[in-house]
């Protein structure tokens, strides 16, 4: 019997497997010594060789004429099961025919270069992993050097599938790469720290310091230690805050606020190449982001931080509130508060800017004891410009101004002077701004951008049925795909598409609450989501928030009500007297805050991410009681 060649396919990359029309071949087709005659004509060059080779490598032990009358029945049992076809022999040559032979080798060859995920989802471990022949040497030292071109080759593939799969948000997609790439190549600290790293940006800080140890002590077996790029990521990634997950009230389910980036691949990959270009060739460049809230403009400004924070970057920032219109350099003060004392460069600034900001910025005179405060020295916006290109000569930094339409005019005039000043330094300034407050600064910056800055104007819209279908396909893992279906029109009807509130639904849902099919359709066309107030939003929505709320531990929450009634900006002192905790409790409640995105910090305090929440918060979740005793705590 002759099996058709219509659908025969050979894995090679990793354990052998080949299958004839989707099932099993026969057992005579798998014996070792077929395998390997397949296996080296298919990597051979052209798929050839001689007769001499092949009996010399696969039967050594036999007499010339015993050795050739093997081949020929090797020869017969291949054509017999894949075809007669598949295996053309002119003299004293042997050559694979591929046809409809499907070999993952060639594939592989075919793919490496243009579509690298691709050829990633072909290595499924070493070549013929697994896969010997005892006493054949030739053959066993052409298969080791074959797995060494091999490892290499599906290594390379590896890392660079999961850095395109890092630069666009899939997390997951870059752990999983790397790790199979560490797998292939133990003693790789290029793959350790992707593992490290995709681990560390998916929240899972001991699972990635757990990569650092166990390839430490692999190093240390071969007499080796990491590279220092690699320690530095070890310590940076040690010295991230982390939380706990406490056991929530009334035995509810924990609702894990962080969901995958969707939706932003483009914009991500955009902003992290114009990252690296300012980095390596030390030169200013700006991103402005502009969507109504809500939209996600915030969550692609902190997934842009984490990752440049991981690689070494200096990022300060600053939230512009209402109040901040009316006090002239609020902004810069903020920003000079809350990333740069720590940074290497900073005790290289001028003592003129020093002693201005030790004058005006908490925090500064702790840190320079023998500064003097000068009030006739040079202004804050030349005081921050100095600091920041002493800083910009020893690392890359990062400003961020979210809610920029809030900030003085002083700050957003200082933008355009910064962007002049550090111009060949590796500086990169993001500010995040909506159409519906245009402020003249930020509109003259955008204009700025592709002439005589680097940079990029990125508008963020809400997300259509596609992109909702994704993030519940990620999120609710349970669901069928039927109930997936029906679950993203819902939350299209409910949501408007707006991240922000399809996201606290989609908590709301994990934590058991179900999503009723209606009629209504929010919001209204003439309405967005900064012109509706916690009692116009639908019902599903706030019960969400309410649902989100009641899965913190009681010391968040009571830290959230806090945060609710006093506003942007709380310092921890104000937040720990309202909510009666202090040291451990009250660090563990903040940090479980700002993990779980509810609260955000820059060098002012704590305020909420999401405004509209804090609304629904303090209308919902806070009594006339507790808002007074917030409040007198206060006094």
């Amino acid at each position: 019997h002759e099996y058709s060649m219509s659908s025969v396919e050979c894995h090679f990359i990793g354990p052998l497997e080949l299958t004839i029309d989707g099932g099993a071949p026969p057992p005579e087709l798998l014996w070792r010594k077929n395998v390997a005659l397949l296996a080296y004509l298919a990597c051979s060059t052209n798929r050839r060789r001689t007769r001499d080779q092949l009996v010399g490598l696969l039967w050594p032990d036999k007499t010339d004429s015993a050795a050739r009358q093997s081949l020929r029945e090797a020869i017969r049992v291949l054509r017999r099961h894949l075809g007669a076809a598949i295996l053309k022999t002119e003299g004293d040559s042997v050559e694979l025919e591929l046809q409809d032979l499907h070999l993952d080798v060639g594939r592989f060859d075919d793919l490496a270069l243009g579509d690298p995920n691709a050829a990633a989802d072909l290595i499924r471990g070493e070549f013929l992993e697994g896969f010997s022949i005892p006493g054949a040497a030739d053959f066993e030292r052409w298969l080791a050097t074959e797995r060494l071109q091999w490892r290499h080759r599906s290594v390379d593939v590896l890392m660079r599938s999961a850095t395109a799969a890092l630069n666009t948000g899939d997390l997951r997609g870059a752990v999983n790469r790397a790790s199979a790439a560490l797998k292939l190549e133990p003693g790789s600290d290029a793959a350790a720290r992707m593992a490290m790293r995709g681990l560390a940006l998916a929240g899972h800080r001991s699972a990635a310091l757990e990569i650092y140890e166990q390839f430490t002590v692999f190093m240390a077996d071969l007499g080796a230690a990491p590279e220092q790029e690699t320690e530095e990521l070890a310590l940076r990634i040690k010295e991230q805050r982390v939380w706990s997950v406490e056991p929530p009230a009334a035995g509810l389910p924990v609702a894990v606020r962080r969901p995958p980036l969707i939706g932003r691949a483009i914009e991500t990959l955009q902003t992290l190449e114009l990252w690296q270009d300012c980095c390596v060739n030390k030169v200013a460049a700006v991103v402005v982001t502009e969507a109504d809230p809500g939209i996600g403009k915030t969550r692609l400004l902190h997934e842009f931080v984490s990752r440049v924070r991981l690689d070494g970057a200096v990022v300060a920032s600053v939230r512009g509130v209402p109040a901040d219109c009316d006090t002239s350099g609020g902004g810069l003060l903020a920003l000079a508060a809350d990333g740069l004392l720590k940074s290497k460069g900073v005790r290289a600034a001028g003592p003129t800017a020093i002693s201005a900001l030790v004058d005006r910025v908490p925090g500064w005179a702790d840190e320079f004891p023998g500064a003097h405060p000068d009030p006739s020295s040079v202004s804050t916006p030349h005081a921050l410009t100095e600091v920041l290109r002493c800083v910009t000569e020893e690392e890359p930094v990062c400003i961020c101004l979210d809610d920029a339409y809030w900030l003085d005019s002083a700050t957003l005039d200082w933008m355009h002077a910064a962007l002049r000043d550090l111009s060949h330094a590796p500086f990169l300034l993001w500010v995040n701004t909506a159409p519906s407050h245009p402020r003249d600064q930020i509109d003259e910056l955008r204009k700025r951008i592709g002439h005589e800055v680097r940079g990029l104007n990125i508008s963020l819209s809400p997300f259509d049925e596609h992109e909702l279908g994704e993030l519940v396909e990620q999120t609710v893992v349970a669901y069928s795909p039927p109930q997936q279906a029906r679950l993203t029109r819902r939350l299209l009807a409910d949501s408007g598409g707006i991240p922000l509130l399809a996201v606290e639904l989609l908590h709301a849902v994990e934590s058991g609450m179900e999503l009723k099919d209606g009629t209504d359709v929010w919001p209204s066309s003439n309405q967005t989501l900064s012109q509706t107030l916690p009692s116009d939003l639908p019902e599903a929505v706030v019960s969400a928030i309410r649902v989100g709320f009641r899965v913190l531990s009681q010391n968040a929450q009571d830290t959230l009500r806090v945060v609710a009634v006093l506003g942007d900006g709380v310092k921890p002192a104000a937040i720990g007297a309202g909510a009666t905790l202090e040291g451990v409790q009250l660090d563990k409640a903040l940090d479980e805050l700002e993990w779980e995105r509810w609260l955000e910090t820059d060098g002012r305090g704590y305020g909420f991410v999401a405004r509209i929440v804090r609304e629904v918060v303090l209308e919902d979740m806070v009594t006339a009681g507790q808002r007074r005793r917030i409040e007198e705590s206060q006094h």
